[in-house]
């Protein structure tokens, strides 16, 4: 199996690699609402496996 094929073990998740980024906002009522980014990223490292990565940050950008 070759760097780019993914593990066959993965078969039914293959189409969650790659990076999904998107935007929220968060209301709560003790707290000023705020908006933030959310972004996750799954990453195919050649094992029955994926690595999972997430990342939030308050802004825009």
């Amino acid at each position: 199996m070759d760097a780019m094929t993914p593990n066959p073990a993965l078969a039914h998740i293959v189409g969650l690699i790659g990076t999904w980024k998107g935007r929220g906002r968060g209301i709560y009522p003790t707290i000023r609402d705020f908006d933030y980014v959310d972004e996750w990223e799954f990453r195919d490292i050649g094992k029955p496996f994926l690595l999972f990565t997430e990342r939030t940050w308050i802004g825009e950008n």
